[in-house]
C-alpha cells in the first residue's frame, strides 16, 4: 500500500515539475481510484504532499530565470484569500450535500480537469506579453479556492490562464509553482487545526512528488511549448472521464 501511495506521488511530482501543476489533479483521483480513499479524505494529504514537493521545481526553474517573481506572489496572496472561502464554503455544502457529498467532488473535479485539458489543447497565440496584474488576483483568488475545496494546488487553473493572456507556457509553468506552493502551505495548516490522522499518507506522497519533480523539470526544459500543452491536455481528458464515470458507478 505505501509503495503504491509513494509510487503515486512520484508521478505527480513528474508532471508537477513538468507542467507548473501542484500534482493534486494527479494525486487525488489516484488515491480515490486506485487506493479507494474518498476524495474528501484525499485532499490533505495531497495539499501536504503539494507543500513539500512544489519548492523543488521553483529552485529548478529559477536558476533559468523562468520564475516571475511578482506575478507569482500577486497569485499565491489572492490564492490565499480563495482558500479562506473555501474553507467555509467546503463545511457548508458537506453539512447541506452530505448523502451525494463525495459524487459533487468527484464531478467538480472532473469539469476542473475537462476544461484545464481544453485550455491546453487550445492553441494560444504566441504574441509578445505584458504583465496584466489586473488578472492575477481573479486568477489567483479561484486557484486558491479550488486548492482548498479539491485538494489541489491550483496549477491547472494557474496555467492554461497565464497562456492564454500570453505568458510563455515555460514561465506560466515556473511562475505557477510559486503561488501553488503558497496555496499548498496554507491549505495544510488550515487542515492541520483539524486534525492530522492523514499525515503519514502525506508524507509517503511528498517522498514520491520530491523524487518526480526534478525529473519533470528536466523534461520540461528539453520539450518543446505546444508538445507541453498537448501532453497535459489528453492526460487530464483521460483521468476526467474517469473521474465523472467514477461519480454515477
Amino acid at each position: 500500500m505505501i509503495i503504491g501511495i509513494i509510487a503515486i506521488g512520484l508521478l505527480a511530482g513528474f508532471f508537477s515539475g513538468m507542467l507548473g501543476i501542484g500534482g493534486g489533479l494527479l494525486m487525488v483521483p489516484f488515491l480515490s481510484l486506485i487506493a479507494g480513499i474518498p476524495v474528501s479524505e484525499a485532499r490533505a494529504p495531497s495539499l501536504f504532499a503539494i507543500m513539500v514537493n512544489t519548492p523543488v521545481g521553483i529552485y529548478k526553474y529559477s536558476r533559468h530565470g523562468n520564475v516571475q517573481w511578482k506575478a507569482g506572489l500577486i497569485l499565491g496572496l489572492f490564492g490565499i484569500a480563495g482558500v479562506v472561502a473555501a474553507n467555509f464554503a467546503d463545511a457548508a455544502l458537506a453539512k447541506r450535500f452530505s448523502v451525494d457529498y463525495e459524487s459533487i467532488l468527484s464531478v467538480s473535479f472532473a469539469i476542473l480537469m475537462a476544461y484545464t485539458a481544453v485550455r491546453m489543447l487550445v492553441r494560444f497565440d504566441s504574441k509578445p506579453h505584458k504583465e496584466r496584474l489586473y488578472f492575477f488576483p481573479l486568477i489567483g483568488f479561484g486557484a486558491g479556492f479550488l486548492a482548498k475545496f479539491l485538494g489541489i494546488g491550483g496549477g491547472g487553473i494557474i496555467v492554461p490562464s497565464l497562456a492564454l493572456i500570453g505568458i510563455p507556457i515555460h514561465n506560466a509553468v515556473a511562475t505557477s509553482l510559486v503561488a501553488v506552493f503558497m496555496n499548498g502551505t496554507f491549505s495544510t495548516v488550515v487542515n492541520l487545526t483539524a486534525g492530522h490522522d492523514w499525515i503519514w499518507l502525506g508524507i509517503a506522497l511528498g517522498i514520491g512528488a520530491i523524487a518526480g519533480a526534478p525529473i519533470g523539470v528536466t523534461v520540461a526544459k528539453k520539450t518543446k511549448p505546444h508538445m507541453l500543452r498537448r501532453i497535459f491536455g489528453v492526460f487530464m481528458l483521460v483521468v476526467a472521464a474517469r473521474m465523472a464515470l467514477s461519480a454515477f458507478l
